[in-house]
């Protein structure tokens, strides 16, 4: 895949309606065609987190009310959640190249 990662001290905590419009309205350094990474692309670039915490991203991938997320921590596999939508996940933009 060919994306740009948005800069780690733009991940943001919120629900997943708020996560897209945030990652729609992004702006860095002129550049504004963010968008929320599919679960696909998160598996690709979130192997694992290096800190003690579980952390867990929205998908772009909407489902039953909700939408997918992914969780990554130091120690021990990546997972794939079904998440209400209105449940605060972390968010982390990417951008196609």
């Amino acid at each position: 895949m060919n994306i740009e990662i948005s800069p780690k001290e733009y991940e943001k905590k919120m629900n997943w309606e708020d996560g897209m419009l945030y990652c729609s309205l992004l702006v860095i350094d002129g550049v504004d065609d963010w968008r929320m990474p599919t679960l696909e692309e998160l598996m690709e670039f979130f192997t694992s987190k290096h800190d003690e915490k579980v952390w867990v991203y929205w998908s772009s991938d909407a489902v039953n009310g909700g939408a997918w997320g992914q969780s990554f921590k130091l120690y021990g596999q990546p997972r794939q959640h079904q998440l209400k939508s209105d449940a605060k996940y972390m968010v982390r933009p990417v951008r196609d190249l």
